[in-house]
């Protein structure tokens, strides 16, 4: 086989798992794309940026969709993003077997917390970091999205960091 052959069958092989370092020593887990995680992805203009979010709807929401489901707030760490963040955490999963909503939010690229000396990556405008946008109003925007598409139980609105 030619070594370029051979180079994109071992890279087209090496980028279907992604290796987790933030559990334990590692964990080698095959990728996915969030729409393989069951998440429909959600866009809008949130301060003039471009901002998005993930929504896991359970089954429970699909079989009965007038009732009211607690809602779990999912938000990544710096340089992950909603998608990866649901693959690590799972949390859609706990969803789906407690019947309730996941939302995974994604931070807006920025290089301001170092000074602009590294490529934008997403980062949240919170203790110790600098992003230049205002979360806050984003994760309230995202919050009143949701609840206006799904039926939230606004008594049971939860959230859960990395």
């Amino acid at each position: 086989m030619e070594p370029q052959a051979l180079h994109r069958q071992m890279m087209a092989f090496a980028l279907r798992f992604k290796r987790w370092l933030a559990i334990g020593n590692g964990c080698f887990r095959a990728a996915r794309t969030y729409e393989e995680v069951g998440l429909r992805r959600f866009e809008a203009q949130v301060d003039g940026l471009r901002r998005e979010w993930y929504v896991y709807e359970p089954t429970a929401h699909r079989r009965n969709p007038g009732k009211k489901l607690p809602l779990l707030l999912a938000i990544h760490g710096y340089a992950c993003t909603g998608p990866l963040f649901a693959e690590n955490c799972e949390w859609h999963m706990v969803g789906e077997r407690r019947d309730f909503f996941v939302v995974y939010v994604c931070a807006y690229p920025s290089n301001e917390t170092f000074g602009g000396r590294t490529v934008p990556l997403p980062t949240w405008n919170a203790v110790g970091m600098k992003a230049g946008t205002d979360d806050i109003h984003f994760i309230t925007e995202v919050l009143r999205d949701v609840k206006a598409r799904y039926s939230v139980d606004p008594e049971r609105v939860y959230v859960s960091g990395h």
